[in-house]
């Protein structure tokens, strides 16, 4: 009788950390940039998992299709073209998500949205006018236990600046990014996360410490800090680094990076990482920002600097 009872307790446990995890998934904000000419709306089909979203995330067995339909107008008085692009949602070195970025497919990825998601790639709007555009979203043959994270970027074709011999050509490019999140059943999935050994590399002639964090989960990893301790065990400098608010995107990685002075003392580093994510407020992971997380994963390694 005890035994089932501490086993009810451990389903009851789990069931609510899994709500917890939910309650933090993936909650993105399309900004529309002050310069584009064109404004956009999702129309949300049917099998939208959240109806009051801004964004795509579809409900879809295996092998089935999805419209993704997409309201858009033109607020110019001029004709506009548009380049639609399809995209694999990735994490940039800032630990933000990321619709542009041309990153290496992480090892763990499975499916990339950007081949699951067809349509026509231009679009043409006379001045002051709205239409809907149409793209398809086909899942996977086979039942795929995770999500699936892309997105539709849209853009304005524009001729190309001439720049006169001698000038630097500037040319400020914006975009809008819808997100397409989609899985084949209504569940949630524990996060993950690895972190790699440091590495001294040079950026633009500057000293960096660089760690690769890497999420192999199929779910997204929210909420995410990272603090750093660098010591030289010979002199016993310290060098810190902490960021928070992160957010990686499922199966996917970045670059988690650390100034060092331009000449850096030859020795040997140790380099303490430590990441947190998930908020809690009764979590048992205590970061030094004072907040309680669920997860936490730790790393020691030791870098040698030579003259």
């Amino acid at each position: 009788m005890l035994m089932d009872k501490e086993n009810q307790l451990k389903k009851l446990l789990m069931a609510l950390l899994l709500l917890l995890i939910g309650s933090f998934f993936f909650r993105p904000q399309t900004i529309q940039a002050a310069g584009l000419p064109f404004q956009v709306m999702p129309v949300l089909p049917s099998n939208q998992r959240e109806p009051d979203e801004a964004y795509f995330d579809i409900i879809a067995p295996a092998n089935s299709q999805t419209k993704l339909q997409l309201k858009v107008k033109n607020i110019t008085t001029q004709p506009v073209k548009i380049r639609v692009k399809f995209v694999t949602l990735q994490t940039n070195n800032n630990g933000q998500l990321d619709y542009n970025m041309k990153q290496t497919r992480d090892h763990t990825l499975t499916y990339d949205a950007n081949q699951l998601i067809s349509g026509d790639q231009q679009l043409t709007l006379p001045a002051n006018s709205t239409t809907i555009y149409e793209a398809q979203l086909r899942m996977p043959a086979s039942n795929y236990d995770g999500i699936i994270a892309g997105g539709l970027v849209l853009e304005p074709i524009t001729a190309a600046a001439k720049v006169k011999k001698g000038q630097i050509g500037i040319t400020n490019r914006f975009s809008y990014a819808v997100p397409v999140i989609a899985r084949n059943e209504d569940k949630t999935w524990l996060p993950k996360l690895q972190l790699a050994s440091s590495k001294l590399v040079q950026i633009d002639y500057h000293n960096q410490l660089k760690t690769r964090l890497n999420n192999p989960s199929v779910t997204f990893v929210n909420q995410l800090r990272v603090e750093q301790v660098v010591t030289n065990l010979n002199t016993k400098k310290v060098y810190r680094k902490s960021t928070s608010k992160m957010q990686m995107a499922p199966n996917s990685h970045f670059d988690y990076r650390l100034n060092l002075p331009e000449k850096i003392p030859t020795g040997t580093y140790q380099v303490v990482t430590t990441a947190y994510y998930v908020k809690a407020k009764r979590a048992g992971y205590l970061a030094g920002n004072q907040q309680r997380y669920q997860y936490r994963q730790k790393s020691v390694n030791q870098v040698v600097v030579t003259g």
